[in-house]
C-alpha cells in the first residue's frame, strides 16, 4: 500500500507540473504585453527656435533702415520676428522698426511679410520730362525735403537661417510717407509739388550671424 501511494503522489505531482507549464511560459508574455508604446520622436527645433536673435548688416537703396544698415532681429516663434535697424541715408542717418509674419518653406527657409515704420531725414528732387534727375542743361531742379520724415513701409521677403548661424534676407517692397505735409519746396520749380516724393520703392540684401 505504501508503495501503491508513492506512485499515485508521483503521479499527481507530473500532472500537476504539465498543467502549470503553459501558464509559466504565457506569464512573460502578458508582461511584455502590458509594457507601454513608445513616445513618438519629438520634430526638430527650427533655425528660428534655437538660434532666435540674428545680427545683420544691410544694403539697400532707399530702404527703411537707410541704404547702409546695421540690423537685430528677434523671432519670438518660428512664425513672428521683430527686426530694428540704423542706418545712413543719402539725405542722412535712418532709424526703422519691422515686425514680420513668417510662412515656413521647409525646416530653412521662409516667406516674409513686414509691416513698419522708419524715420530720417529726406531730401527729394525733381525729373524732368523724361523722368531723369534735373540737371541745369535739362530743368530747374525740383527739391522737397523733410527734416523729420516718417514712413509707412510695406515687405515681403525670403530668408534662411541655418542651424551653424548663418542668416540673411531677401527683401523688396515699398513705402509711403505719413506725414507728406512737412516738406518744404526749396525751389518754386513746377516739378516741386505736395504730392513730390511721397512713395518710394526699395530693395536690398540682409546678411549675418544668429545666436
Amino acid at each position: 500500500m505504501a508503495h501503491g501511494s508513492a506512485l499515485f503522489a508521483s503521479a499527481v505531482a507530473g500532472v500537476a507540473l504539465l498543467l502549470a507549464a503553459p501558464h509559466a511560459s504565457a506569464m512573460p508574455r502578458a508582461r511584455a504585453n502590458d509594457e507601454p508604446p513608445a513616445e513618438p520622436r519629438s520634430a526638430p527645433e527650427s533655425p528660428w527656435s534655437a538660434r532666435p536673435v540674428a545680427f545683420t548688416m544691410a544694403f539697400g537703396p532707399r530702404s527703411p533702415a537707410g541704404t547702409w544698415s546695421a540690423e537685430l532681429e528677434w523671432a519670438q516663434t518660428r512664425y513672428t520676428a521683430l527686426g530694428v535697424g540704423v542706418g545712413l541715408a543719402p539725405a542722412g542717418p535712418q532709424v526703422a522698426v519691422m515686425p514680420r509674419l513668417l510662412s515656413p518653406l521647409g525646416d530653412r527657409l521662409a516667406l516674409g511679410f513686414g509691416l513698419g515704420v522708419s524715420e530720417g531725414r529726406y531730401v527729394w528732387e525733381g525729373t524732368d520730362a523724361l523722368g531723369r534727375a534735373c540737371t541745369t542743361a535739362t530743368c530747374v531742379a525740383g527739391v522737397r525735403q523733410w527734416e523729420r520724415a516718417v514712413w509707412g513701409n510695406l515687405e515681403v521677403s525670403l530668408e534662411e537661417r541655418r542651424a551653424w548661424g548663418l542668416a540673411w534676407r531677401l527683401y523688396g517692397g515699398g513705402g509711403r510717407l505719413l506725414n507728406p505735409g512737412d516738406g518744404v519746396c526749396a525751389s518754386d520749380a513746377r516739378s516741386c509739388t505736395r504730392e513730390s516724393g511721397v512713395t518710394v520703392v526699395f530693395g536690398g540684401l540682409s546678411l549675418g550671424f544668429a545666436l
